[in-house]
């Protein structure tokens, strides 16, 4: 039901907010629809939030600001997010982006976009449209320091992996 919705969003928001409030994130997409989907989605969190239509701009925004988080439109005019992503990572606007989590959001089929956008160097892959509780939950598992691994490595060799997936 709606109410449920409305609580569970409630709660990845007051989950989310202490990771979030006060960041800098940088929203990259040619379509003004979706960055204000965005925007929306993200407001109650806190963060500053700023614009670029396409990869030129994102690069001219990276370069005057820090961002902690940057989401990136894959499919754009003038400069695609592959080759944005590539350039910030090159260190073209300085060593400030190398570490910067990007994360790759289109609605290209995940098993084409994943590779390239990993290749690119973006940490991870958000679908077009996602849920606000989908789009803060993924942001949110790229922004957190990863924990270390108290687990010792496990070797898949010659073992058996079923991977059960609906999309």
């Amino acid at each position: 039901s709606n109410n449920d919705l409305a609580r569970h969003n409630a709660d990845v928001i007051a989950n989310a907010l202490p990771d979030f409030r006060g960041k800098r994130l940088l929203i990259v997409d040619d379509e003004p629809p979706y960055r204000m989907t965005l925007k929306k989605y993200l407001q109650p969190l806190e963060v500053t939030l700023d614009e670029a239509a396409n990869g030129l701009e994102a690069i001219v925004c990276a370069a005057d600001n820090h961002y902690d988080l940057i989401i990136m439109a894959l499919n754009m005019p003038v400069m695609d997010g592959y080759e944005t992503v590539e350039r910030l990572r090159r260190g073209e606007v300085g060593a400030k982006v190398d570490s910067t989590p990007i994360v790759a959001h289109s609605a290209e089929p995940p098993c084409i976009a994943q590779t390239m956008s990993e290749k690119a160097g973006m940490q991870a892959l958000i679908a077009k449209p996602c849920s606000q509780a989908e789009l803060i939950n993924a942001l949110r598992t790229v922004l957190l320091p990863k924990m270390p691994n108290k687990f010792k490595s496990v070797s898949f060799e010659k073992k058996q992996v079923l991977l059960v997936d609906d999309s």
